[in-house]
C-alpha cells in the first residue's frame, strides 16, 4: 500500500468516525446554536472523509481533490434544498451546513488557500 493510500484511507476512517459522532452529538442536541454547530462540523467531516477516501482507493491525491469537491457540492445542494423548504427551527442550521458544505467543497480543491495540506507531495 503506498504513501497516499495510507493517508488517504487514515484520512477517511478520522472523518468518518467524526462525522459519525458530530452527527449522533446533532441528533441528540439541545438548542439550535449547539445543532448548527454540530451539524456545520459534520458536514465538513463528510466531506474531508470522502476526500480520505477517494484518494486512497485511487491511490491519486488529485482524485481525493475531486471526490472532495463533489461531495461538497452535493451538500451545499442537499442542505440547500433543506434550507429552502424548511421552516422549523433547524432551517438555519441548514443553511449553515450549506455554506460550509460549499467551504469544504473549495477546501478540497484549493487546501492551500485554507492553511496547507498533510497528503503525500511525492505523489500526483
Amino acid at each position: 500500500m503506498s504513501n497516499v493510500q495510507k493517508w488517504g484511507y487514515a484520512c477517511a476512517g478520522v472523518g468518518l468516525v467524526l462525522a459519525v459522532g458530530t452527527f449522533i452529538g446533532f441528533a441528540a442536541a439541545d438548542g439550535e446554536g449547539v445543532k448548527t454547530t454540530l451539524l456545520v462540523a459534520a458536514t465538513v467531516f463528510t466531506v474531508a472523509a470522502a476526500n480520505g477516501l477517494g484518494a486512497g482507493i485511487a491511490d491519486n491525491v488529485k482524485t481525493g481533490k475531486w471526490v472532495g469537491m463533489i461531495v461538497g457540492a452535493l451538500g451545499f445542494v442537499g442542505w440547500g434544498i433543506a434550507w429552502l423548504s424548511d421552516s422549523s427551527a433547524l432551517k438555519t442550521s441548514f443553511g449553515w451546513a450549506a455554506v460550509f458544505a460549499a467551504i469544504a467543497a473549495v477546501a478540497s480543491m484549493v487546501p492551500e488557500l485554507f492553511g496547507g495540506s498533510s497528503a503525500p507531495a511525492a505523489t500526483n
